[in-house]
């Protein structure tokens, strides 16, 4: 399996890696919305989903300062009303702040290189905790509608690290003087990741102020994101005797933690620290950690994603196809038992290419067939050429060569047209090599031998 799919599909589901157009916010909506909370005379849950959706569409139009003045104002009114869903809508809110935030700390401007930033030592995960904290208060699995029957913006995410600098400075004034301590300590994070490639010294201080803040509000789990991204930078320098304490004291502070839910979500965290540098049976410890965690206490909507990460793991590392699918597979009946089917399509992609490599091409679903269709994954041009490789790779072990020839090339279209122009198509080379190969065009094979070879030696190293 290519280490790239798994890596898309666990960031992915939250960013959009085509690096294309800025998103553009519908300013019609923002003034409708505007105009409609004005007029609402009642404090009531109506308010609290007009504040919402407008505080989201402020997060992606970056005004971090009014959408936080309208979050804190919707999750006021909802205590007043002892309305506990406006507490879930908040989270999920905050969930698309820190994913704007992200977003400029993990996507580079080059608009002509759609992949994630090579060399980023940092773990993002304050977004995937809100969000899932925001589902189970919401009592339920799938993407809440918080933009109700506002439309969506428009256009890829962008890397306008200014004016998110720009726009969190301002709502740090403006609430350090309210003495907000939770959001202070939330922007003074965000303005150091940030700051940290540009300015080491601003970067340093943010973090030591929110270290300070997240440990007055007996925040353990902010806490250890801080450390563990300490620890990343460190151990990417090459200097683990530096990285060593550190990582003791985020296993004391997750060691310490009561709160079986909040511990899962620093299990999780500390898996994936451990997976970037390689130590993988520490990775795989703490996801079974994470997973007996969550199981005790009835929690599946993280569990989704642990149980793929263990897949990956076992794919790519141990390259144990049947281990990788029998995560999956658990991943997949848990999306079924929950009624989650939210990018569904991501998980038979998975399934696809666990089973080409177990050589069990006729244990596909049967209903994955409904999702080996073009334009079925959010439309993105990357994962159609995902699925015309499989359909390749299925045809040429059946030995119809020549069909699977003519899906290669329409995937390597598809990757350009998704701006991954090696990593996708030195795979397809490759496997058009191999089929002129077995068919005796030596020309040929040996020619798009050279190109994947060309493509592959190009590819930039993820880090995460």
């Amino acid at each position: 399996m290519k280490p790239v799919l798994f890596l898309f599909f666990l960031f992915t589901v939250s960013y959009s890696a085509l690096a294309q157009d800025t998103i553009a916010v519908q300013q019609n909506e923002l003034i409708h919305l505007q105009n409609a909370i004005k007029e609402h005379s009642q404090k009531d849950s109506v308010l609290v989903q007009l504040l919402i959706d407008y505080a989201n569409l402020c997060f992606y139009d970056l005004d971090f300062l009014d959408g936080l003045k309208a979050i804190n104002e919707a999750r006021s009114i909802s205590k007043e009303l002892n309305y506990s869903k406006g507490e879930g809508l908040y989270l999920k809110s905050i969930s698309i702040f820190r994913k704007r935030i992200s977003e400029g700390n993990v996507f580079i401007k080059n608009p002509n290189v759609a992949r994630i930033n090579a060399g980023n030592e940092f773990i993002n995960n304050l977004d995937i905790y809100y969000e899932v904290e925001g589902n189970r208060i919401l009592g339920q699995y799938t993407d809440f509608d918080v933009f109700g029957n506002i439309s969506m913006p428009t256009g890829q995410r962008d890397s306008e690290i200014e004016t998110m600098v720009s726009s969190l400075e301002e709502a740090l004034s403006y609430y350090s003087e309210k003495e907000n301590v939770e959001i202070t300590a939330y922007l003074h994070e965000g303005l150091s990741l940030l700051y940290f490639k540009s300015d080491k010294e601003k970067s340093n201080e943010h973090k030591r102020v929110a270290e300070e803040l997240y440990q007055e509000l007996k925040l353990s789990y902010h806490q250890l994101l801080i450390l563990v991204n300490e620890i990343n930078y460190f151990l990417g320098q090459g200097l683990e005797a530096e990285a060593k304490p550190l990582e003791i004291e985020a296993i004391n502070i997750y060691s310490k933690e009561a709160d079986k839910y909040i511990k899962a979500h620093g299990a999780f965290l500390l898996s994936r620290t451990y997976g970037m540098h390689n130590r993988l049976n520490l990775q795989l410890e703490y996801l079974f950690q994470a997973e007996e965690l969550l199981s005790d206490i009835g929690e599946k909507d993280l569990i989704k994603s642990i149980y793929l990460s263990a897949a990956s793991v076992y794919e790519w590392y141990f390259t144990n196809s049947e281990k990788a699918l029998e995560y999956e597979y658990k991943e997949l009946y848990l999306r079924k038992e929950i009624n989650y089917f939210e990018s569904v399509a991501y998980t038979y992609l998975l399934i696809s290419e666990s089973l080409f490599g177990l050589k069990k091409i006729q244990d596909f679903p049967a209903e994955y067939q409904d999702y080996l269709k073009l334009g079925g994954i959010e439309g993105q041009p990357f994962f159609d050429a995902e699925l015309l490789w499989i359909k390749a790779r299925m045809l040429q072990s059946q030995g119809r060569s020549e069909e699977a020839r003519i899906f290669n090339y329409e995937s390597i279209e598809n990757y350009n047209k998704a701006n991954d122009f090696n990593n996708g198509p030195s795979w397809n080379c490759f496997d058009l090599a191999q089929s002129y190969m077995g068919d005796g065009e030596y020309e040929k094979a040996i020619e798009y031998a050279s190109e994947a070879y060309d493509l592959g030696s190009k590819i930039i190293p993820l880090h995460y």
